[in-house]
């Protein structure tokens, strides 16, 4: 086997090229001519391997070198991603400033015409103000002619009240008077309708009392009309009367009926 091939293969792995091995380089050893052939080959290949070793190195080299550009690149895209976020955040933080800014404008020129609204409202409010100060101050003035007319007008009522106070004393007193007067009055009628009362019952006592006598005169008269008559009729010079008409004299008697006095103020003793 040619050692150049054998270092093609090994360069073809990608990794760096080792020495051959005590063992195989015996077995060359007898295939070599010549010492001396065979030591420059050895520093040939030696020379070579160094040479593969170094570009391995450099391709190592290389690689880390892609590997760090590689993870720096994704760190820059992860960086201009974070940065397009945040750019897009500041962004919309920036439009919703301009869109309050723009609500404070239309909010201040709101009120700046809101304040010229009322500012000229508190221009013709103190115009209004001075004018019925004015006037007030004119109705105060003669308010207090007018309290002045009414102070005396007062005094002189105070005056008449006085006199009125003691007229009305008077009658009061005098309405006492009267009536203590007419309580003695009513307590007099009173007596004197007691003792009518009590006149009225004598007098009811009496004419019962009459009524009463009356009754026995009537009913002794009576019995004595019918004693009369059985007696002749006894005797036999009179028969017994037959029933005549009831104004007959000496007809039978009827029950007497009761009289009926009224008693003037009966009602009085209630």
């Amino acid at each position: 086997m040619d050692p150049k091939s054998g270092l093609a293969g090994g360069g073809a792995g990608g990794g760096p090229l080792q020495t051959a091995a005590p063992d195989r380089m015996n077995q060359r050893h007898d295939s070599i001519m010549s010492p001396l052939r065979n030591d420059g080959r050895d520093n040939s290949v030696h020379e070579k391997i160094s040479q593969f070793n170094s570009l391995s190195i450099a391709m190592q080299s290389k690689q880390l070198e892609r590997k760090t550009a590689d993870a720096a690149l994704k760190r820059a895209m992860v960086g201009r991603e974070e940065a397009e976020a945040e750019m897009r955040r500041l962004r919309e933080e920036t439009r919703q400033l301009q869109r309050v800014i723009q609500e404070g404008r239309e909010r201040e020129r709101r009120v700046g015409e809101r304040l010229e609204t009322v500012m000229e409202n508190y221009g013709r409010a103190k115009e209004t103000h001075a004018h019925t100060q004015a006037l007030w101050e004119k109705e105060i003035r003669r308010a207090r002619k007018e309290n002045f007319k009414t102070q005396s007008t007062i005094v002189k009522l105070q005056e008449e009240l006085k006199t009125a106070r003691s007229a009305v004393r008077i009658l009061e007193e005098t309405v006492e008077r009267e009536k203590e007067r007419s309580r003695v009055r009513e307590n007099e009628a009173f007596a004197a309708r007691y003792q009518l009362v009590g006149a009225q019952e004598q007098l009811d006592d009496a004419l019962e009392r009459v009524k009463v006598a009356e009754q026995e005169r009537d009913a002794f008269k009576t019995a004595a009309k019918n004693e009369e008559v059985a007696r002749i009729a006894a005797e036999g010079r009179l028969p017994l009367p037959k029933p005549r008409d009831p104004g007959d004299e000496f007809a039978s008697p009827r029950k007497p009926t009761a009289i009926q006095y009224h008693r003037p103020g009966a009602d009085a003793r209630l």
